[in-house]
């Protein structure tokens, strides 16, 4: 080989080996080090408080998620509140995916360990969950993909750990290259409503009169109490009316635990029928707040297969009112001197002053609602979708001709309970058809009079005082033919 060949052919083989090497340490820069680094992170350079922007992708469903104005919001739900909860669960669990093993995985294999991009093309079995971070300028930071779930390794046993597994992950731009994380993700979901901040809703108290207008006269009444924490009272009630509170517990509780499923986008505005609502409910508080309530149409299921969406409802409420800014003290006693000290009066005055900022919070977050789409559920309707007859006492039903009270129709009366006199043997009396029998008289010498024995006398008794009971004949009933053979034993031989 002539030397200027062999000096074309070493700086082809030096220009390869440069051309690697960039190529690893790239690699090693993205995925945290060297592969065999058992135990290093694998997302290297990542840090959670440099996050202002989240996507994740399972190729059917995908989910936004930003920070704006000082909150997480979801864009596609117009800036609805996230569930920070979420967003912080994520990021530290991606911060600490650290390396149990590495693979050599070729693109053909990562089907195999549900590595590949998601897409509608590409069979579910296969697709991975996509997530992308972006910093504060929308600019993608880094982007993995998660894979297939494993169970942990152990010693023996079942394994009832139901945290999370060791996961596959792929980082973007590492091809070639598969990482077993010691702990993966509890939860990854794409859906828009799983991101949803479930506690941004509103929450009926201390309530004091709900009014619900239904669709038909029936359904549309009013009940009220007159005092905090008093019982409920129907309005405006008829003559023959008798309303029963415990029937009212469910609008009496209305929306006091109320949660919600799904946030539909402002487009679906024709399709929620707001405008025309099939009930509304007009809450009143005693803490001077005022609601109102909307039930639009049924918000069809997302899948045909959610049987449980089918009875949820569209729904919209506002809230108003003016909190008290003085705290009302108690009355003075009958001399007309203060029942509270200056130090007691102190105390009460900040607590006053405390809980209605908390109530100033609330009103102002529910406010912010006004006009938004919820979802819910039939049963977060209970209390509303109501008809006025289902607060009434049943009237009695007459009894059917014939009928016995308290008994079967046509039965004969029960027998009265007969009274023993202490210290006698009771009669043995068989409520039968009467039937006749002759009786034969009782035969004194008899030794069956030794089988049946009279009721236990105590020594300290005087046998005096155990005396026969001489039935007269008149007395001889056809059914108390074993009585009598009761009563042989007590006569004198």
């Amino acid at each position: 080989m002539k030397s200027k060949q062999l000096i074309i052919l070493v700086a082809i083989l030096a220009a390869a080996g440069i051309a690697a090497a960039l190529k690893m340490r790239s690699r090693d820069a993205a995925i945290g080090g060297k592969p065999q680094e058992v135990g290093s992170r694998i997302l290297k350079g990542f840090e959670p408080e440099g996050v202002a922007g989240i996507t994740i992708s399972d190729g059917k469903d995908s989910v936004e998620v930003a920070f704006k104005d000082g909150k997480w919001v979801l864009p596609s739900r117009d800036g609805f509140p996230a569930s920070l909860t979420a967003v912080n669960e994520l990021r530290d669990a991606a911060h600490q995916l650290k390396v149990l093993s590495v693979q050599n995985v070729g693109a053909s294999q990562l089907g195999r360990l549900q590595l590949r991009e998601p897409a509608s093309d590409v069979p579910e079995a296969e697709r991975s969950k996509m997530v992308s971070f972006r910093d504060s300028a929308g600019k993608d930071t880094i982007t993995f993909f998660a894979g297939k779930t494993s169970e942990p390794k152990s010693d023996g046993g079942m394994n009832f750990n139901a945290g999370p597994r060791p996961q596959f992950v792929r980082v973007k731009g590492t091809d070639g290259i598969v990482y077993q994380a010691v702990q993966g993700f509890a939860s990854l979901n794409a859906t828009v409503k799983s991101w949803l901040d479930k506690e941004s809703f509103f929450k009926v108290e201390k309530l004091k009169s709900i009014a619900v207008t239904g669709p038909t006269p029936e359904e549309s009444w009013k009940v009220f109490r007159e005092a905090e924490g008093g019982e409920l009272k129907l309005d405006a009630a008829k003559d023959g009316e008798e309303f029963d509170a415990t029937k009212a517990a469910g609008p009496g509780g209305a929306f006091a635990y109320a949660a919600f499923e799904d946030l539909a986008p402002a487009a679906d505005k024709e399709k929620a029928a707001l405008d025309k609502p099939t009930h509304t409910a007009v809450i009143e508080t005693f803490d001077g707040i005022t609601y109102t309530v909307k039930v639009g149409a049924k918000a069809a299921a997302a899948a045909a297969a959610d049987a449980a969406a089918a009875e949820n409802y569209y729904l919209s409420f506002s809230a108003d009112g003016k909190l008290a800014e003085q705290r009302t003290p108690p009355a003075p006693d009958k001399d007309g001197k203060p029942t509270e000290t200056e130090e007691q009066k102190k105390a009460a005055d900040e607590a006053f002053a405390k809980d209605l900022q908390k109530k100033k919070e609330k009103l102002a977050a529910e406010q912010a609602h006004k006009d938004r789409i919820f979802v819910v559920t039939k049963y977060t309707l209970d209390g509303v979708m109501k008809k006025r007859a289902d607060f009434l006492k049943e009237k009695a039903t007459p009894a059917a001709p014939g009928a016995v009270p308290g008994g079967i129709p046509g039965a004969a009366p029960a027998a009265p309970a007969v009274s023993v006199p202490a210290g006698q043997p009771g009669k043995i009396e068989a409520v039968t058809p009467p039937v006749s029998v002759e009786i034969p008289a009782a035969k004194p010498e008899e030794k069956k009079a030794e089988e049946v024995k009279p009721a236990e006398v105590k020594p300290e008794v005087p046998a005096a005082e155990v005396k026969p009971v001489e039935a007269p004949a008149a007395e001889v009933k056809p059914a108390e033919a074993p009585a009598a053979a009761a009563e042989a034993p007590a006569a004198k031989p």
